[in-house]
């Protein structure tokens, strides 16, 4: 009797370190993913089982260069999530998940469930709905594009991280760009407020991997216990670049559903000052910026120099102006070096000095 299961595919998208082949390269040595455990592995040097795959049933979803194989049994679950998390790539490109149907090894049995292309390196979840339970199932894992990754999988009843997928939960959602102020404004549906606890406003720099959680918007409620639907957020750019924002959706048992993105480049301001940084290529720096009462930075900025892009270091000032704020401490550590650079700026008259 032919065995009939359903596939999943997860395709990695880059690594960051080197490693050696995982033991798992091809489907006879599949290793057992148990519900609840999580397994590290990496993408670099393992091979493609090329009678087990048809490319043309996945279109440009896939490409196939390095597979490694799992399988899991459902149990008594008929509802599970794959969580993948602490990706760690040499590229942006995180990973990709497929859904096959069909018998072991025979691409002419296969029926697409779902693909999906994610394009990040954050902690996210995948849900499976439909399982069959006491069921067995395949997961492959595929380098993509010659990158590689090491990450963390995890076959669970309960999600980690945000959905992998964009899903469609708000009324309306614009953002828009004034000056080096971005706001996001949103509007959440009654069916959708009613199991809802916040939303979470995420934010990277187009060269930074994985979003930061900028805050956290919780539903509000009028006096007669009425939630409100109408939200907005507003964040101040303080350096030239590439941005994008992620609204994260959050319900009462903490299980987050990605709802909206956008993206603002930022080039100019007429408030700035220009901070001298020397510095050699990709020394890590930590820049702490403190008002003139001292205490505590008032921001933080931690990066990689590069000297097209560092030198000099433009740091928009309106926000700090706005504050009252009239001198600033910028204190430079070059993590590498052990080197220690204040300098002192006055934000009237752009004026940076060595301290």
């Amino acid at each position: 009797m032919r065995f009939c299961f359903t596939l999943i595919i997860i395709i990695s998208l880059g690594c960051k370190y080197s490693c050696s082949q995982s033991p798992n390269d091809d489907m006879a040595r599949a290793q057992l993913l148990e519900i609840g455990k999580q397994v590290a592995s990496n993408t670099q040097n393992n091979t493609v089982e090329q009678a087990c795959i048809d490319e043309s049933l996945t279109d440009k979803c896939i490409k196939y260069h390095n597979d490694q194989w799992y399988f899991f049994y459902t149990e008594e679950f008929t509802h599970l999530y794959i969580n993948i998390q602490r990706q760690q790539c040499r590229d942006l490109l995180g990973v990709q998940l497929v859904v096959l149907e069909g018998e072991l090894c025979a691409p002419d049995t296969y029926s697409i469930v779902d693909c999906v292309s994610l394009a990040t390196q954050d902690d996210i979840y995948v849900e499976l709905k439909e399982l069959k339970a006491h069921n067995r199932y395949w997961l492959v894992v595929d380098g993509y594009l010659h990158d590689f990754c090491s990450f963390e999988i995890e076959l669970a009843p309960e999600p980690k991280g945000f959905s992998a997928q964009q899903l469609n939960m708000l009324h309306n959602y614009q953002s828009v760009m004034e000056g080096s102020h971005v706001t996001l404004n949103w509007s959440i549906p009654d069916s959708v407020l009613v199991n809802s606890s916040s939303t979470l406003v995420y934010k990277r720099a187009k060269d930074v991997f994985r979003y930061s959680l900028l805050a956290e918007v919780p539903i509000k409620y009028n006096a007669f216990g009425t939630a409100q639907k109408q939200y907005s957020y507003t964040d101040s750019l303080k350096r030239p670049g590439y941005y994008y924002y992620r609204l994260v959706l959050q319900n009462n048992s903490g299980k987050k559903y990605y709802v909206a993105e956008s993206s603002y480049r930022i080039t100019e301001s007429k408030d700035k000052i220009l901070v001298p940084l020397d510095c050699k290529r990709d020394d890590q720096i930590v820049m702490e910026v403190r008002d003139e009462q001292g205490g505590e930075p008032i921001d933080i900025f931690k990066f990689y120099y590069s000297q097209a892009e560092h030198q000099p270091f433009v740091l928009f000032t309106e926000t700090y102006k706005k504050k009252g704020i009239k001198y600033l401490e910028i204190k430079v550590a070059n993590r590498d070096d052990d080197y220690v650079q204040t300098y002192y700026a006055d934000l009237e008259t752009g004026l940076v000095k060595k301290f």
